[in-house]
């Protein structure tokens, strides 16, 4: 643009059509809060015809709760010229929108007089409050995820394959026994983690997993502070756009509860088993001893009868008496 287009332009012509067509509500008003003009956009915003407006005081649009900081911006505007001020004011029909005010001094002539560029903030502020509801929203549902997890014993973990980082929930540092500030989250440091007879064979499970791109799923042993736990571990793996795996996602579900009830169980098991083999061995023997003790009860009682009958001939009893010694 030349010098020459720049001194044709017509500032007062520029500041009307600003004036006239601002998305923002303009009000030009003494210092005192006397209203001398008002655009079109703050007729639409208030409710009031300029006409109405030009009989009202500025500083009677804050409403009652914004009062007191409404003559403190005053006092601002006043030392510095300038003064921007978020408030909540009041339409013609008594209700309440949220605004920020941007005033500044302006010397029209020999008096000075405020220009009030006033935003209506309505839609801002209840985008603002959508996602403070919605923050809200999330911090629940993580502390409830939070809270499941610590009741079911289930964390879940994601695992980067480009930056070797891991990162868990907090339920999987739980059952790891492990400081989330302490521990550094990567393959080699879960590893460390798992007995020395499990981690050769998980290792090999999840690389093996990583090559076919399939679903990993392995039951090991933790070696914590606390003894041994026992925990089962599974994921799924994503692939970006050219089939490479980029990441790793898993669950955690510490099962040594389970465990060690079903060892108690086939503990159990065996045992009866045991007893029931002696019992059996028991009536065996008991049988045996029995069919063998039967017939000497015979014998020894048919010698009995024999002795006493043949008591009265000394001969029979001595010649029997041979035979049974013999």
């Amino acid at each position: 643009m030349s010098a020459t287009t720049m001194d044709a332009l017509d500032m007062d012509s520029l500041y009307r059509n600003l004036y006239k067509y601002s998305n923002d509500a303009i009000v030009v008003h003494s210092f005192e809060g006397e209203i001398f003009m008002a655009n079109p956009r703050a007729e639409a915003m208030f409710g009031w015809t300029e006409k109405e407006l030009r009989s009202l005081y500025v500083y009677d649009l804050p409403s009652l709760s914004d009062k007191q900081k409404a003559k403190e911006a005053r006092k601002r505007l006043m030392e510095y010229g300038f003064v921007r001020l978020n408030c909540d004011v009041n339409k013609k029909d008594q209700s309440i929108f949220p605004v920020e005010i941007s005033s500044s001094l302006m010397k029209v002539g020999d008096f000075y007089v405020v220009q009030a560029i006033i935003r209506d903030l309505t839609s801002e502020k209840e985008t603002l409050q959508r996602l403070e509801q919605t923050n809200q929203e999330l911090n629940k549902r993580k502390h409830d995820l939070v809270e499941a997890q610590k009741i079911a014993h289930i964390g879940n973990w994601e695992y980067d394959v480009v930056s070797n980082t891991i990162t868990w929930s907090e339920e999987i540092y739980r059952i790891f026994e492990l400081d989330p500030h302490r521990f550094e989250a990567t393959y080699e440091a879960f590893l460390a983690s798992i007995h020395t007879e499990d981690v050769a064979r998980v290792d090999r499970a999840y690389m093996a997993s990583l090559t076919t791109k399939q679903p990993y799923h392995q039951r090991f042993r933790l070696v914590t502070s606390k003894g041994i736990k026992y925990v089962e571990d599974r994921c799924k793996h994503i692939c970006d756009e050219e089939g490479n795996i980029v990441r790793s996602i898993g669950l955690v579900q510490d099962i040594t509860g389970y465990v060690l009830k079903e060892q108690k169980i086939k503990h159990q098991e065996e045992m009866m088993i045991v007893q029931s083999r002696h019992a059996a061995m028991g009536e065996m023997i008991s049988m045996i001893a029995n069919q063998w003790r039967q017939p000497i009860s015979i014998v020894g009682l048919l010698a009995e009868t024999m002795r006493q009958s043949l008591s009265s001939d000394t001969v029979g009893v001595e010649i029997l008496q041979e035979d049974l010694e013999q």
